[in-house]
C-alpha cells in the first residue's frame, strides 16, 4: 500500500509551499525545497507621552510583512538555483509565495545568505529573508485660477518656462 501511495503522490504532486514569479506566475527556483518558513506579521503603534507620564495609543500602522525561507539544494543544481536567486534579489522581483498559512504577494528577497557545512556534503542550505513591498504611486493634479483661493498657488504649467535668478548675483547683492 505505501508503493502506491508514493507513486500517486510522485504523479499528483504539489508543493505546500512554493516561490512564484509575480509576474510570470510560474513557479521558480525548482531545484531548491522548502523546508522551513517564518512569518513575521507585525505592526508598530503610535505612543504619545501624557504630562501625568502615561503614555496613550491612538493609532497602529501594520507594517509590511516578512518572511524568512530556509531552502535546500541539491549539490549539482546549487550553481544555477543560487544563480536565479541572486539575479531575482538584484532585480528586486516581485515573488508571490504560497505557505501553509496562505498566500503573500508583492515579496521581494532582501537578504540571501547561505551556509556550506561539511555536513551536509551534497547540498547546501539558503536562507532567503524576504519582505513585502508596498509602492505608492503619485497623482499630480493641476488647479487653475478659478479653483483656488489664493492666485499664486494656482499651477503655474500655463505660464510657460520661467528664467531662474541666478545664485551668484543673488550672492552678489547680499555680500556685494
Amino acid at each position: 500500500m505505501s508503493v502506491l501511495n508514493s507513486i500517486i503522490n510522485s504523479l499528483f504532486k504539489v508543493d505546500v509551499s512554493a516561490i512564484y514569479n509575480q509576474d510570470s506566475g510560474e513557479q521558480i527556483f525548482s531545484g531548491a525545497s522548502i523546508i522551513k518558513s517564518s512569518v513575521i506579521r507585525d505592526s508598530k503603534f503610535m505612543e504619545h507621552p501624557l504630562e501625568t507620564g502615561a503614555i496613550i495609543v491612538d493609532h497602529r500602522i501594520i507594517l509590511p510583512n516578512e518572511v524568512r525561507m530556509q531552502l535546500i539544494v541539491a549539490g549539482k543544481d546549487f550553481p544555477n538555483v543560487y544563480q536565479r536567486i541572486a539575479q531575482a534579489w538584484e532585480n528586486a522581483d516581485k515573488l508571490d509565495l504560497k505557505l501553509k498559512v496562505g498566500f503573500f504577494s508583492d515579496m521581494v528577497i532582501k537578504a540571501m545568505p547561505h551556509e556550506e557545512t561539511s555536513d551536509m556534503m551534497n547540498a547546501v542550505t539558503i536562507d532567503l529573508k524576504l519582505r513585502q513591498v508596498q509602492l505608492a504611486s503619485k497623482v499630480v493634479t493641476f488647479l487653475k485660477k478659478d479653483n483656488v483661493a489664493n492666485k499664486k498657488q494656482a499651477s503655474t504649467s500655463a505660464g510657460g518656462e520661467k528664467n531662474p535668478v541666478k545664485s551668484q548675483s543673488i550672492l552678489a547683492r547680499a555680500f556685494g
